[in-house]
């Protein structure tokens, strides 16, 4: 049986209702420009759906004050602009998904916590850099003095950026920030830099080197998840919190794998690891041996996704790892054996529970 929402058409705004509430479901286009209202037929509006403006056409966005917030908007391929009022909350007030072709940002006079540098949305005071228009066909681009965090998400998808530098003074780089900027091949990352969040630089394919400085104390898990192989890494001899050793990247007490470069064919990991970081060893096309301690705790996602070399392994039975079903290790390589199979990839490896 199939549930279907009763849907209301005010102009060019397709809604739903719940408990007096509007969602709007659809923007029917064409919309070149579209400003979002507070209310539907009367009916409040506090929420939008991730689809509404597919199809639309819609290039200029205007969200006016007491529009709720933060809000959602995606796939909107064609959106160029997108203007916010004078109040907004703390924070990012509206979140871009798959939104390719954002050129800029504006951001009213009068707004106390936002503001704009040739389109690019920062905290007002200048210390956070929210959002990065993916659309800015930037070869490089130097990140301004005076900015202390990268933002959740700030610079993800950006797929023109080649080379980021990022300013001294600068302490985090937070979640997803350069998540599947697929042209990015340097990152110039200061001493002062502390935190690296979690997925910080997935998916970042051209991506082959990386340095920690001597002052990052906090990597999160995947931060150079389903990156390209990685060819170089290297710790800054002064940082106490991370080492690397037989091209493997550990916490300093050894209990946690977070990367391996891709050039690895043994992997024999101490006996102090507890937990395999999500992407740990992807890429690793030449990988053809791992031995996993018999203490280890939890292995993430996608850990020897392409590891084509990888021919069996063995697993302790007591290390968890998310899966679909008893006896299915699809999770640990990335796909299941039907996809890969219509990727002309082949798999063949055997997985012993010991």
């Amino acid at each position: 049986m199939t549930n279907t929402k009763e849907l209301y058409t005010s102009g060019p705004f397709v809604y739903s209702l719940q408990e007096g509430r509007a969602r709007i479901e659809r923007v029917d286009g064409p919309a070149f420009s579209v400003t979002l209202p507070i209310e539907l037929d009367g009916h409040p509006v506090y929420d939008i759906a991730l689809t509404a403006f597919w199809m639309s056409g819609l290039r200029h966005l205007i969200i006016p004050d007491g529009f709720p917030m933060p809000c959602l908007i995606g796939l909107a391929p064609d959106l160029r602009t997108v203007m916010l009022p004078d109040h907004t909350p703390d924070g990012l007030p509206v979140f871009l998904h798959h939104c390719h072709r954002m050129e800029g940002f504006i951001v009213g006079e009068g707004n106390p916590k936002l503001k704009t540098i040739d389109g690019v949305l920062f905290s007002r005071d200048g210390k956070i850099l929210y959002a990065f228009p993916c659309g800015r066909d930037y070869d490089t681009y130097i990140v301004p003095d005076g900015v202390e965090v990268i933002g959740e998400g700030a610079f993800a998808g950006c797929t023109h950026l080649h080379r980021i530098i990022l300013p001294e003074g600068l302490t985090e780089i937070g979640e997803n920030a350069f998540g599947g900027c697929e042209a990015l091949e340097e990152v110039v990352e200061p001493d002062s830099l502390e935190i690296i969040g979690r997925d910080a630089y997935s998916a970042c394919t051209l991506l082959d080197s990386f340095e920690i400085t001597a002052g990052v104390h906090t990597i999160g898990s995947g931060a150079l998840g389903d990156c390209g192989p990685i060819a170089e890494m290297h710790v800054d001899p002064d940082n106490p919190y991370f080492v690397i050793e037989d091209g493997i990247l550990y916490d300093r007490e050894k209990t946690r794998v977070l990367r391996a470069a891709g050039d690895i064919t043994r992997a024999i990991l101490p006996e102090t690891v507890r937990e395999i970081d999500r992407c740990a060893f992807f890429g690793c096309a030449v990988l053809e041996e791992v031995v996993l301690p018999k203490e280890l705790h939890t292995i993430g996602t996608e850990a020897f996704r392409y590891c084509m070399n990888l021919r069996r392994i063995e697993i302790p039975k007591k290390t968890t790892f998310w899966t679909y079903e008893e006896g299915d290790y699809s999770s640990l390589f990335g796909a299941d054996e039907s996809w890969l199979a219509a990727q002309g990839l082949i798999y063949d490896i055997e997985v012993i529970r010991v």
